[in-house]
């Protein structure tokens, strides 16, 4: 054990003092802009695919190791190093190829055999039955089996029902899973010793001489979805929230996409206790001033499933005013950011979440009408030149906004009128042609959903249309959309 142990020891060692020497945060962030050198690279690679080789003549002699209980406690650590250091060779990175990749997974799965698991959940959390794990009484774990699902539902409907149930297929299925159980060398999982290992790897003085740390961080917690995240919370949030508040966009990022699978896997009750939800909003909120496309899309994708748990579902009625909530707050800052953003795919990436947020306040976006309009003028003036998706997105985010706000429309159908024909205008310059691109036509079409949505939103608005039909003459592409309109409202009566 102790000769086995001490070359293992070394290939991992020999493994991370490469990561650390050869992946800086520097590279990570400008990955698109400074790619390491492909010499450089293709060493890199070659070095780890014969580490990989060799740790998986290693870890084939693990099982013979876990046999002897007396080693356990020190194989449990050997298997927790294993499983950090081949997580940071699963995703793509540029020390990593798809051999490599295929290489670290190989022998995870080893490994995972080794102690008798049949997944990687398996190996971290163990059975549900062996550890205390909070559950909801509706919840089922998926590790029950059918016999036991059927066996629970009988007892809860009462004693008659029991006698129902195929005995013998019941002791058929729970020999089969103690079987299982008892070739678990880890029945409670590998998950606690995990985390108080990346705990010492991640504090706020070492954790970036350690650049493998965080992937094998943000691994760990993909590998963890409800129920069997949330009690680990307190383990996970403090190194995400140390990772967003670095100063390098590459981290703010990582650190986001793990607060956005956190958010998304934990109880909103949970997030909520102890202020924790209100923590994760401050930590992120200064971002949304910041002008790098990828944070604003790992941002805004982590604030609208956020935002929610904080402050509940939107409501649908309004018995009396009420304060501007934090939703408010984030949708004025993305406006003005949009209003004031010259950067064509910047805009871009910030009106693709203008509809979600309309989605969150419902009726309360009345607050923001004029703002709202306001921008919707800016970026329907000027084309992308990128399949016209900042076009389409503002139309379907203003089709969005009517539906909300119906009732406030009406004061605004002579401005929306002439947003949505002017936009027809630049986009069919010559009067008696409608241009056959593809990105055309669907503007065309969203243009006339917009109109009709506003025909339902308003009266007389069919008068106001033939009125303008009669008044645009011959232009075709005016007379295709109001057309449209008018023949959508009467195929719905």
């Amino acid at each position: 054990m102790d000769t086995w142990a001490a070359e293992l020891e070394h290939r991992l060692e020999a493994l991370e003092i490469d990561a650390s020497l050869h992946t800086p945060a520097q590279d990570e962030e400008n990955s698109d802009e400074e790619q390491p050198k492909v010499v450089q690279a293709t060493e890199v690679v070659a070095r780890y695919e014969e580490a990989l080789r060799r740790l998986a003549g290693d870890v084939d002699r693990l099982p013979v190791i876990l046999e002897d209980e007396s080693q356990k406690p020190g194989a449990k650590e050997t298997v927790c190093r294993l499983v950090l250091t081949l997580s940071a060779h699963l995703g793509k990175h540029y020390w990593t190829s798809p051999s490599s990749r295929l290489q670290a997974r190989g022998v995870l799965d080893r490994v995972i055999a080794a102690c008798g698991c049949s997944s990687t959940l398996e190996l971290l959390i163990g059975r549900p039955e062996s550890h205390d794990t909070p559950h909801d009484s509706h919840m089922t774990s998926p590790y029950v089996s059918m016999a036991t699902k059927a066996e629970e539902t009988a007892e809860s409907r009462g004693p008659n029902s029991i006698a129902s149930i195929d005995n013998e297929a019941v002791g058929r299925e729970r020999e089969k899973d103690g079987g299982r159980d008892n070739n678990m060398v880890f029945r409670g999982g590998v998950i606690k010793s995990l985390l108080l290992l990346l705990r010492s790897r991640l504090t706020a003085e070492s954790w970036k001489k350690q650049p493998t740390a965080k992937h094998a961080l943000i691994w760990t917690l993909r590998q963890l979805k409800h129920p069997h995240l949330s009690p680990h919370i307190n383990s996970f949030l403090p190194p995400l929230l140390m990772l967003v508040d670095d100063h390098e966009s590459y981290h703010k990022t990582l650190g986001l996409s793990g607060l956005t699978h956190l958010i998304s896997n934990t109880d909103p009750t949970e997030l909520r206790w102890y202020g924790r939800a209100d923590v994760i909003y401050e930590a992120i909120k200064s971002m949304l001033y910041m002008r790098e496309e990828a944070i604003i899309h790992s941002l805004h994708s982590c604030l609208i499933i956020l935002l929610p748990v904080i402050e509940g579902p939107p409501t649908t009625t309004v018995t009396m005013p009420t304060k501007p909530t934090r939703t408010d707050e984030v949708f004025r800052i993305l406006l003005n950011n949009i209003d004031m953003e010259s950067k064509i795919t910047l805009r871009k990436a910030y009106v693709g979440y203008v509809g979600s947020y309309i989605d969150l306040l419902g009726i309360y976006t009345a607050r923001h009408i004029k703002q709202f309009l306001r921008v919707v003028v800016e970026c329907l003036e000027y084309p992308d030149y990128c399949g016209e998706e900042t076009r389409m997105q503002t139309l379907k985010a203003l089709m969005m906004l009517m539906k909300h706000i119906w009732p406030r429309v009406p004061c605004h159908k002579s401005e929306i009128i002439k947003i949505l024909l002017k936009l027809v205008s630049d986009l069919c310059p010559q009067e008696d042609l409608i241009p056959s691109k593809p990105e055309i036509l669907r503007q065309l079409e969203l243009v006339s959903e917009c109109l009709s949505t506003l025909q339902l939103c308003c009266d007389n608005m069919e008068d106001v249309y033939r009125s303008l039909q009669r008044d645009c003459g011959g232009h075709r592409g005016l007379q295709f959309c109001l057309e449209t309109s008018l023949k959508n409202m009467e195929c719905r009566q």
